[in-house]
């Protein structure tokens, strides 16, 4: 039965409307780091080293081309986590990459959308996540 469901095609429409009215502007103003690296290496080190999957359904921010998350433990009110990491082009083989911590969407879906305990990572824990898949002192 479950061979008859058009995956392919649901698929497709699901992001063209994530495309057509899911697009936000790249925050210009979260703590970054340029990294040389292409987006589909770096994707496969953080999902196949670290755990990190992709979504289909989170907001796209214009420009990026790689777009992953993973569990991260507990923040404030033991609220589970999520480590949301994304990048853009930022020249020839190199990328930015911007990551903020914020409520799991399957958790505490309110908090997630009110980005409640938001928070981005700064350059130091920005560059420990690409080293070892988690921030300094993250204790997931």
């Amino acid at each position: 039965m479950l061979d008859t469901i058009p995956y392919r095609p649901l698929k497709q429409l699901v992001r063209a409307i994530r495309l057509r009215y899911y697009t936000v502007p790249w925050p210009d103003d979260a703590p970054s780091i340029t990294i040389e690296d292409d987006a589909e290496s770096l994707e496969d080190i953080l999902r196949n080293w670290y755990g990190f999957e992709g979504m289909l359904l989170s907001y796209r921010y214009a420009g990026e081309v790689m777009n992953l998350r993973r569990p991260a433990g507990e923040g404030t009110d033991d609220r589970q986590q999520e480590l949301h990491v994304r990048a853009r082009p930022a020249g020839d083989n190199t990328l930015e990459v911007i990551a903020h911590r914020e409520a799991s969407r399957y958790e505490h879906k309110r908090a997630h959308i009110e980005e409640i305990d938001l928070r981005w990572l700064d350059e130091d824990e920005l560059e420990a996540t690409i080293a070892t898949g988690r921030p300094a002192n993250d204790g997931s």
